[in-house]
Formats: structure tokens, sequence, C-alpha cells
């Protein structure tokens, strides 16, 4: 087993361990290059459900960015909140790990954009206009509130929440709910410099246009169509 897989078997096998007397990690979501994700129980009220990130390593320089990005954007809807953080130690496996974690909305079914885009195959126009008003929301919060930039949108940031907390457009067509999540460690002149959101918003825009059976656009920029 490679490194990478057995790195990420060993954090599958933390479900079940709680943090600090504080969170039961229940589920493991998913792993990427900054550390895990679970779905997790708050201990002290029972039945709230929150996500877990654990980070095994040394976080990188500018990791608390992210926090203050959102912190700033606290009454924004659409926006995967913030709640805590410290440090603990995971044992199990015969393995003991320090980490550092931080809590945030769950938003169930804890399926991220690309997940679900593989998952359903194919989308209506409808949704595209909906994931994208979602994301223009939340990025004309972040100049409202005087935050540069997300600085690391991508499909594996937007979060596809539950249908079963639908809500209706102002068309009166129901629409699963949308929310921006892991907002990017850089900063203008900082040591990791953001990526521009709208080449970002376009690329998800078109991995988008590859699942809808809408024929006379195929891809996007960030200046506008390109039609087939």
């Amino acid at each position: 087993m490679s490194p990478q897989n057995s790195s990420r078997a060993w954090a599958k096998s933390c479900a079940g361990e709680t943090v600090e007397g504080k969170y039961r990690l229940l589920d493991f979501v998913g792993s990427g290059k900054i550390g895990a994700v679970y779905r997790s129980d708050r201990m002290d009220v029972p039945g709230i459900e929150v996500a877990v990130k654990l980070m095994f390593d040394q976080p990188k320089d500018g990791w608390e960015t992210e926090i203050k990005k959102v912190a700033a954007l606290n009454l924004v809807e659409s926006v995967v909140h913030f709640h805590d953080l410290g440090s603990t130690q995971i044992k199990t496996g015969g393995r003991t790990r320090v980490c550092q974690y931080t809590v945030w909305d769950y938003i169930a079914p804890g399926e991220n954009l690309k997940m679900y885009l593989d998952r359903v195959e194919s989308v209506p126009a409808s949704f595209i206009v909906a994931v994208v008003k979602r994301i223009l929301h939340v990025l004309d919060a972040c100049q409202d509130k005087g935050i540069a930039r997300h600085g690391d949108l991508h499909a594996g940031n937007i979060l596809v929440g539950d249908s079963s907390a639908s809500t209706r457009d102002d068309n009166l067509e129901k629409r699963v709910p949308i929310f921006v999540s892991d907002f990017g460690y850089g900063v203008t002149g900082g040591k990791i410099a953001p990526k521009d959101d709208f080449n970002c918003l376009a690329n998800i825009i078109n991995l988008l246009l590859q699942h809808t059976s809408v024929p006379s656009i195929n891809r996007i920029n960030s200046i506008g169509y390109v039609r087939a």
C-alpha cells in the first residue's frame, strides 16, 4: 500500500474516536491535501451534527486566513461557518498522531459538487444557474466585507445539500441548497497567492456544462460564452 493510501486508510479508521471529549467522529467524509473531514456529533448536545476537520501535518503558513475570512461572513447564507478549533491526539490502529482540528457546519449528505455530478451524471440548466448564483452571492458578500477573494474555488469546495432541504427560487421552482466552503489560505502580498475567483468560477461552469444536455453552449471563460 502506498504511503498516501496508508494515510487515508488510517484516517478512515479514526471514525468512532472522540476529540477532546467534545466531538465524536461518526463517519469519514473525505480527505485532501490539508487533512480529513468527518461527520461528527457534539457530545454535549447529542444529535447536533458538525463537520470536524483533522489536520495531521504542520499547518501551512496562513492557515488561519480561512477562519478570518469565514468569521467576517458569519451572517452570510450559503457559507459553511466556523465553530471551534484546538489540538488533540488521536490514537487508533496502534498509532497515535497529534493533530489540529477545526469544526464547521455539517452540510448533509456530505457531498461536494464533483461527487454530486459523478453521481447524477446530468443536470438541468437551472441547476447550473442556481450554483452560479450562489457562488456570486458569496463573492459579492466577500466584496462587501472587505475580503479580497475566496481564493480557492473549485468543485470540491462547493457543497450540495440534501434535496429534502430544497427551497423555492424566484420562479417558485425547487432548488437544492448550495454552499461555499474551504476558503483559500492565500492573500494578496502574502506567502501564498490567492487564485483568481472568476477564472475558478469559469472552470466550475465548464465542468457543469459537461454534465448538461444543453447543446448550444459547450464552454465558458471568465469573459463570456463560447458557443459550439
